[in-house]
């Protein structure tokens, strides 16, 4: 199969540079930058077989010849609409690009905690020497569990070893990743919260994940537990987890991301001592444009040789 017999549709805006080189790569391929340009998307796409970025449905629909859709976030939400579900189409993600910056966030988040920085930041700006019956907990020797261990946890899993904490996991599959000292599934959800000293989500967003973290599972934590949330903000139940804060049920509360975003100014959440709010950045703080720029290359070729795709998405699983 030529590449002069497929084209690539831009959504999602890549640099000059990175354009330059994938006209290059792809000398024979048409290629149609369509960011910025909502409208051009709807023609430009009937005879498209790849595109970068996000479609809608109503562009979806004109798609006549579509192969893949290749999106470089982790999360592939925005795609699951039942007429893409349900089409050949394939679907690929991001996985890989954002994980290890994800798992320093998710650590740095639970030393915070641990070290109680929110607190010697206020004492720093108060003028006020820290306290001498200052206390601090160690990462060392806790129990540190992850809801979901998929590409984020296997990243953060290492940087937990290196503090000398255990690590469990829960997943539905009950496969044991390397490093996961136990495994829990289905109805043993309240055992594995009540071991876990830090509960650590990195759930996408499917309908079967909105809201697993309850009311109920909440209630299942330590009350010195802290609860981080590094997937996505529609897996917790906001109402709960305001009242669980508001009483000081669970220690803390480290979020990444919230069921609204950016979160509304007058939630809650904003003024609460035990939260930190880090507006969705866990996946900054790495170059990696170079890398997705090389991930959404490969498959392009992998697509014009009829390969396997990289980061396949499982369109019936979300994820």
């Amino acid at each position: 199969m030529s590449s002069s017999q497929k084209k690539v549709v831009l959504v999602q805006e890549l640099s000059d540079t990175q354009k330059e080189q994938l006209q290059a790569r792809f000398p024979e391929a048409h290629v149609v930058d369509c960011t910025g340009d909502r409208e051009s998307i709807k023609s430009e796409i009937r005879d498209a077989h790849m595109v970068l970025g996000y479609l809608r449905p109503e562009e979806f629909e004109q798609a006549a010849s579509l192969e893949l859709v290749q999106v470089l976030s982790q999360g592939v939400e925005g795609m699951m609409f039942p007429a893409f579900r349900q089409s050949s189409v394939a679907l690929c993600n991001g996985k890989g690009l954002w994980s290890p910056a994800m798992a320093e966030l998710t650590i740095a988040l639970i030393l915070a905690f641990y070290r109680r920085l929110p607190d010697l930041f206020r004492w720093q700006q108060e003028h006020v020497w820290c306290p001498e019956r200052f206390g601090y907990r160690s990462l060392g020797g806790q129990t540190v569990g992850f809801i979901g261990t998929g590409d984020i946890a296997m990243y953060t899993v290492p940087l937990c070893h290196a503090f000398g904490a255990r690590i469990i996991g829960y997943n539905q599959r009950g496969d044991q990743p390397d490093g996961f000292e136990a495994i829990y599934t289905g109805a043993a959800l309240p055992t594995f919260l009540e071991a876990c000293d830090v509960v650590v989500s990195t759930l996408p967003n499917t309908p079967e994940t909105r809201h697993f973290m309850d009311a109920d599972a909440f209630a299942s934590m330590k009350s010195d537990a802290i609860f981080i949330n590094v997937g996505r903000g529609s897996t917790v139940d906001e109402e709960a987890l305001v009242r669980v804060m508001q009483e000081r049920r669970i220690a803390g509360a480290g979020l990444d991301v919230t069921e609204q975003e950016p979160l509304p100014s007058e939630s809650p959440l904003w003024d609460l001592p035990n939260v930190i709010i880090t507006g969705h950045t866990a996946g900054l703080g790495r170059e990696n444009t170079d890398e997705a720029f090389e991930l959404f290359c490969d498959n392009i070729q992998r697509c014009i040789e009829g390969r396997p795709y990289r980061n396949p998405v499982d369109k019936s699983l979300g994820y």
